[in-house]
């Protein structure tokens, strides 16, 4: 009977260690995807903040055309990402998440399109043109 008492205490043990290892492994796995996630939206708050910037600076110049060049992150977190502009609206995408930044004020006066990667990229007014594409 003594033998089956220190069986079942040892298996009891190491069934309570289990879980509380689990627990504490599920735990730190949340916590690492929520610091994840706010990482990605700062960065993605940034790239947004940088476009809107020269989008803005560009598009109040009144005649001719004119290049601005824009330094951004190679990656989000890490991953890479991608950006597109048409419709008045600035992209960003990043694995399956969409970033969307609306520019009512220009979306009346220009056309945007183009599209480019994370990294260096320009920003070309042409007429009533604004084109985002790489370097």
């Amino acid at each position: 009977m003594k033998g089956q008492f220190i069986a079942v205490e040892a298996v009891l043990s190491l069934g309570i260690g289990l879980m509380v290892a689990l627990g504490l492994l599920t735990a730190f796995t949340t916590f690492q995807n929520s610091i994840m996630e706010d990482v990605e939206s700062s960065q993605v708050d940034a790239v947004q903040s940088k476009v809107a910037t020269a989008l803005l600076s560009v598009g109040h110049i009144e005649n001719g055309s004119a290049t601005v060049a824009v330094d951004l992150p190679d990656s989000i977190g890490d991953s890479s990402y991608q950006m597109d502009l048409e419709n008045g609206k600035f992209f960003v995408l990043v694995g399956n998440e969409e970033y969307v930044t609306s520019f009512e004020n220009l979306n009346s006066t220009y056309r945007f399109s183009g599209s480019a990667d994370g990294g260096e990229v320009s920003i070309l007014k042409e007429q009533n043109k604004l084109i985002l594409s790489d370097r």
